[in-house]
Formats: structure tokens, C-alpha cells, sequence
């Protein structure tokens, strides 16, 4: 919140450029919606991996094959793709 020097608060809506900390952020999320950052960040790679794939993780955010591997089976995935490919002909 903005506050003047009087301590009251500033009208003017605009907030002063003061950075916040993890904790305060994390803090924040879970009483937002229920669930750790890390909880969400997982949960939306899994999803994303299951919806496009592990390649799309490699792709978008330049993550290692092993690492993309967790959330999803990149073999499945290029053998899925493949057939796609020859079902399309």
C-alpha cells in the first residue's frame, strides 16, 4: 500500500517501485489459490508435457531430455507423432 509521509494513504492509486521477496510471494500464492508455487509449476509442466508432449518442453523453455523425460515419456511422444505423420499420408 502507498502511504504519504503523514502515513496516510496516497489516492493516486499508484504503487512505490519497492521489490518483494520469495516468501512474501509464495506467502501470497498459498492463500490464493491453495497450493505451493512449486505444486503449480509442476502441475502445469505435467499438463503441458501431457497435452503437447515432451518436446514442446524442450522447445519452449530449453529443457534438458532428461529433465523433460520426468513429465512425460519422450519416446511415447515421437512414437505418437510418427504414427500421426504416417496416418496423414
Amino acid at each position: 500500500m502507498c502511504l504519504d509521509n503523514g502515513g496516510r494513504r496516497k489516492r493516486s492509486g499508484i504503487y512505490d517501485d519497492v521489490s518483494i521477496d520469495t516468501n512474501f510471494l509464495c506467502k501470497r500464492i498459498k492463500k490464493f489459490c491453495g497450493f505451493t508455487a512449486q505444486t503449480l509449476r509442476i502441475t502445469c509442466l505435467t499438463a503441458m508435457a501431457a497435452y503437447n508432449g515432451p518436446q514442446f518442453l524442450r522447445e519452449t523453455y530449453g529443457i534438458s531430455q532428461t529433465h523433460a523425460g520426468r513429465f512425460g515419456k519422450y519416446e511415447d511422444y515421437l512414437l505418437e507423432e510418427t504414427l500421426k505423420e504416417l496416418l496423414e499420408r
